[in-house]
């Protein structure tokens, strides 16, 4: 047999299978690469998170690109925080990298990062931070979505409450974090409190019988009406209460989480609702 075929031959096999998994349309896309996020999803497959900038408050693009180069999905989320924390919420990593956001994460994200860098560790113990891909990236936008259609990607569920009855708790001044509490009247004349945390989580539900109920229960476990506390007034105020009515006075006010809220297990401590946590 002619050597020469032979080698003709094999070359004709290799150029039509790398051909046929190559992607075939290369662009270079205009994708900052500062701030990303990475997930691990098989020994050797990572899926990069590229955190594209925005202003602040104003929607924030997520662009999705593997360890082939591949540009195959891409996310909108309402502002750069949010999407930090539901990236994290799917398992996402943030290695330290060289991003200059910062948001604030409560208890129960803590929880689920440490969980989450352990079972990584465990399966992985000597990994290093890996170094992400550089543009261009070859364009596969739409071919698979897993994570902009839901199917590997989970989202909270969004909730939109009827009322503007806000009540305001400081719990950490060095951040200013709040807890608010949103007074909801239901149709059978009964009342749904949402508990709501500074970034929009609801972390906990309570119905009460009567308004009278749900005053005496919020002013119990230290929470004032947000009307009241961002005006001059008169009232005796102790301790966070009354740093937190001098604060919003010295800037002009305090910003109240923005519907739609969303709801997920992950944040859902039901701390009050236990009873653990009600007075």
């Amino acid at each position: 047999m002619n050597f020469r075929k032979i080698l003709t031959s094999f070359k004709s096999i290799i150029y039509v299978v790398v051909n046929k998994t190559k992607p075939n349309n290369k662009t270079v896309f205009k994708i900052r690469t500062a701030e990303y996020m990475y997930k691990i999803t098989e020994p050797l497959e990572i899926n990069w998170a590229f955190i594209q900038p925005s202003n602040l408050g104003a929607e924030c693009k997520v662009k999705f690109v593997n360890n082939a180069l591949v540009l195959f999905d891409e996310m909108t989320f309402e502002h750069t925080a949010q999407a930090y924390i539901e990236l994290e919420r799917n398992g996402f990593i943030n290695d330290d990298n060289n991003n200059d956001n910062e948001f604030e994460t409560d208890e129960m994200m803590l929880r689920y990062n440490a969980q989450t860098y352990s079972e990584l560790n465990n399966k992985y113990p000597d990994r290093s931070i890996p170094e992400p891909p550089f543009p261009p990236f070859y364009n596969k936008l739409g071919e698979n979505p897993i994570y902009s259609s839901g199917e590997s990607f989970i989202s909270p569920t969004r909730i939109n409450v009827n009322s503007n009855d806000y009540w305001v708790k400081a719990t950490c001044f060095e951040f200013l974090t709040l807890e608010c509490a949103l007074v909801e009247r239901k149709k059978d004349g009964k009342f749904k409190v949402f508990f709501i945390r500074d970034n929009s989580y609801i972390f906990d539900i309570m119905d009460f019988d009567s308004i009278k109920e749900v005053k005496e229960g919020l002013t119990r476990n230290g929470f004032e009406r947000h009307d009241s506390i961002t005006k001059s007034d008169n009232i005796e105020r102790h301790g966070n209460n009354k740093r937190l009515h001098e604060l919003a006075l010295n800037v002009g006010g305090i910003s109240l989480p923005e519907q739609p809220f969303k709801e997920d297990k992950i944040f859902f401590t039901g701390g009050y609702s236990s009873g653990g946590g009600w007075k």
